[in-house]
C-alpha cells in the first residue's frame, strides 16, 4: 500500500488491517480501534516493511496500540511516526510468539518503554528519537477532524485543511526550516536524521 490513509477505521474482526505480507509507504494510519490489538498492522504470518509512514491516536485494547507481530513474523519499521497510541501492553509495538521486529531513523513515543517485548525480538537503532513531532495542527484533546499530520514548518507548509499556505510560529527543529516545505509527514525523518549526525 502507497500513499494512502487508514482513518477513523474499526476493524470488524479481532485486528488491524494488514495480516500478513505488506509493503506500506508513506501512509497515514491514525484514529483507529482494533477490538484486542495491532489497530495498523497486525502481523501473523510473514513479513511486513514500513516506510516513511505515520501511525498515531489509534488504540488497542490488548496489544500493540499501532503494530502487533507475531507467530514468526518480521517486520522492518524505518523513517516512521508512531505517536499518541495507545495499548494495555505496548502502545506502540507489541512482539509476541518469536515475532522480530527492527525499528530504525523512527520518532517513537517514549521509545523502547512502548514497545512489549518478552521474546526479545526487538532490534532498535540508535538514532530512533522520541521526540515531540510537532504536528501541526494536532490536539490530543482536541478535535482529530483537524489534524493533518503534517509537520510544523517556520518557513512556509501547505496546509490542507485551509487550503493555504501557512507559516508556523513554534517550530521544534529549526535546522530543518532550510528545506523545502514537506509533503509527507514522515519524509523529515531522513533530514532529522542527518541533522543530528553533523
Amino acid at each position: 500500500m502507497h500513499n494512502n490513509k487508514l482513518l477513523g477505521t474499526i476493524p470488524q474482526g479481532r485486528r488491524g488491517a494488514f495480516y500478513s505480507n505488506a509493503n506500506i509507504i508513506g501512509c497515514v494510519i491514525r484514529g483507529n480501534t482494533a477490538l484486542e490489538e495491532g489497530v495498523g498492522v497486525d502481523m501473523l504470518s510473514g513479513n511486513a516493511n514500513i516506510v516513511n509512514c505515520t501511525l498515531a491516536d489509534n488504540f488497542a485494547p490488548g496489544f500493540g496500540g499501532s503494530l502487533c507481530c507475531q507467530y514468526g513474523s518480521d517486520m522492518d519499521i524505518s523513517n516512521t511516526i508512531l505517536w499518541a497510541n495507545e495499548a494495555n501492553q505496548g502502545a506502540q509495538i507489541a512482539l509476541l510468539a518469536d515475532a522480530s521486529t527492527s525499528v530504525s531513523y523512527g520518532n517513537i513515543e517514549r521509545g523502547q518503554m512502548a514497545v512489549h517485548d518478552p521474546c526479545h525480538g526487538l532490534a532498535w537503532d540508535g538514532a530512533n528519537v522520541d521526540a515531540d513531532p510537532s504536528f501541526a495542527p494536532f490536539d490530543p484533546n482536541g478535535d482529530p477532524n483537524v489534524w493533518d499530520f503534517y509537520l510544523q514548518n517556520a518557513y512556509g507548509r501547505w496546509a490542507p485543511n485551509s487550503q493555504s499556505w501557512v507559516r508556523d510560529v513554534r517550530c521544534p527543529f529549526p535546522r530543518l526550516s532550510c528545506h523545502p516545505p514537506l509533503h509527507h509527514p514522515s519524509l523529515y525523518m531522513v533530514f532529522l536524521s542527518k541533522s543530528f549526525q553533523t
